[in-house]
């Protein structure tokens, strides 16, 4: 990776109160969730340090769009990363319109 690229790792969340038939979806969710404090907590320490280390960006996936908040307090710019067919992207983008023009279930 370039030198000006680099990727950090927050401390795993305890998910023992999950209980076991509770979906992927919703796993990952809570994990997210649960992250946001660990997540401030990193963004304070980084744009306290100095003008250098200071976080230029914040890429998530898909599950992400929560900590958008959080980088919005510290004036980050935020980008959701999601990989998908084209097909898939002009389906997500049609919803709207194909629902106004279809009156079924």
């Amino acid at each position: 990776m370039p030198e000006n690229i680099s990727s950090i790792f927050l401390p795993p969340v305890d998910l023992n109160d999950i209980p076991e038939e509770a979906g992927l979806a919703a796993r990952i969710s809570l994990t997210l969730t649960r992250s946001l404090p660990a997540l401030r907590q990193t963004l304070t320490k980084l744009t306290s340090e100095s003008i250098r280390n200071r976080p230029s960006t914040l890429i998530v996936d898909f599950f992400g769009p929560p900590s958008f908040e959080v980088a919005e307090e510290f004036n980050i710019p935020v980008y959701m990363f999601c990989t998908v067919s084209a097909m898939t992207l002009v389906s997500v983008f049609l919803t709207p319109a194909l629902d106004e023009m279809y009156a079924c279930e």
